[in-house]
């Protein structure tokens, strides 16, 4: 009995986890976590020839060499050979929270993790009888590799009060965070640029925002644009940056703010007395034609920069409204392609004149179906002009 004893503690001594991995990395309250769930599937190796059970799995848990908690499990049944065990350790106290949430701040994604602890296994007797136990250590570290949740984006909305604005006014803007959710948070507008990186010209700094299931935080901010849009400046959008991950407004005008030029003038009537507002006249176009690399010019070819000038006037009144300017793509047994668009927001006196203009680089190469370009105009939404279909005044593409 005390051979068959002996034989029985070295084949059950002989039990090892052989493979240790997380499976699953759950964290609730992305990025800054009220609670984390880590999911680990140990292999346990069983050499017998029948089955086993483990009566307690004991096991800690540490990230970046730092304790988070420990815990067990009873009474795990295992055959002969390999067996998988899942353990699902929550954590919730604070500290531990806290290890998680600097790792998610310095903007890692690579979590070094280890779980170390030991077996508890009875010895029976002929299998039936239990005589003793033994604690078979075992330790098992690596690497595990984080992918961010979205589902923090879904809980920011923000926008503009106006979408569109001249120069010179104040951008008002609201952001509205709804529960649950917990970040440190700054707010930011980025001009909105063509062919080369965004640029911040606003930030402010809100810190920790905590916000409760049900709840909502309402922030508001207010900016006045520095530049109208134009060729190269489309326009502003909001960004929301928490914890160094980014929300941003949809690429679209709206919800994106578009600040138009302004021309503004002396009222005409400067008595001090009330007087009756100017006659509404109506807006002429005096003149439109193209500067070719800052020269009047009837034909252009690739890469050229290009501007589009225009000459208004008010007849018979006073005249104030969005004027668009359009540039288009005269195409040959095709519809016409829109290239360019821009807007101005104009205030004239009668028979004042003002001069608009937008720019472009052709990168467009002569071919059968490409004419050139030509110019529409548009007082608040209506058309006022398009270019008569000759050349010139239209300009040709190629020579």
């Amino acid at each position: 009995m005390v051979i068959y004893g002996y034989q029985t503690y070295t084949l059950y001594s002989s039990i090892e986890i052989v493979k240790a991995e997380p499976t699953g990395f759950n964290i609730e309250g992305w990025p800054l976590p009220s609670a984390v769930t880590i999911t680990y599937r140990i292999i346990v190796h069983n050499p017998t020839s029948y089955s086993l059970t483990i009566e307690k799995l004991y096991y800690e848990v540490y990230v970046e060499e730092t304790y988070l908690t420990r815990g067990y499990k009873e009474n795990i049944y295992i055959p002969p050979g390999d067996n998988p065990i899942d353990v699902d350790v929550k954590i919730t106290t604070t500290d531990a929270l806290n290890v998680i949430a600097n790792i998610i701040r310095k903007g890692s994604k690579d979590i070094y993790w280890e779980i170390k602890g030991e077996l508890t296994v009875p010895i029976k007797l002929f299998g039936i009888l239990r005589i003793t136990s033994i604690d078979v250590p075992y330790k098992v570290e690596g690497v595990y590799t984080v992918i961010p949740s979205e589902a923090w984006k879904e809980r920011i909305e923000a926008h503009w009060e106006r979408t569109e604005i001249t120069l010179g006014e104040m951008a008002q803007a609201t952001v509205i965070i709804y529960g649950p959710f917990r970040g440190y948070v700054t707010i930011q507008v980025k001009k909105d640029l063509a062919l080369q990186p965004d640029e911040v010209v606003y930030d402010e700094d809100i810190g920790l925002v905590d916000v409760g299931c049900g709840e909502e935080r309402v922030l508001y901010i207010t900016f006045q644009p520095p530049e109208a849009s134009s060729l190269t400046l489309r326009g502003y959008y909001i960004a929301v940056i928490v914890d160094g991950y980014e929300w941003v407004q949809e690429a679209n005008y709206p919800p994106r703010l578009k600040v138009y030029k302004t021309y503004k003038t002396i009222p005409p009537y400067t008595s001090p007395s009330p007087s009756p507002p100017p006659p509404s006249g109506y807006l002429v176009v005096e003149r439109a034609y193209w500067l070719v690399n800052g020269y009047p010019a009837f034909n252009t070819n690739y890469g050229d920069i290009v501007e589009a000038i225009v000459e208004i006037r008010a007849e018979a009144g006073a005249v104030s409204g969005v004027v668009t300017i359009i540039v288009k793509k005269d195409k040959r047994g095709l519809p016409d392609e829109k290239l360019l668009t821009e807007s101005f927001y104009v205030n004239l006196a009668s028979e004042q004149e003002a001069t608009l203009s937008i720019e472009f680089i052709v990168t467009d190469k002569p071919s059968f179906f490409l004419r050139g370009y030509f110019i529409e105009i548009y007082l608040d939404g209506e058309k006022l002009y398009t270019m008569p279909s000759e050349y010139p005044p239209r300009l040709k593409l190629g020579s």
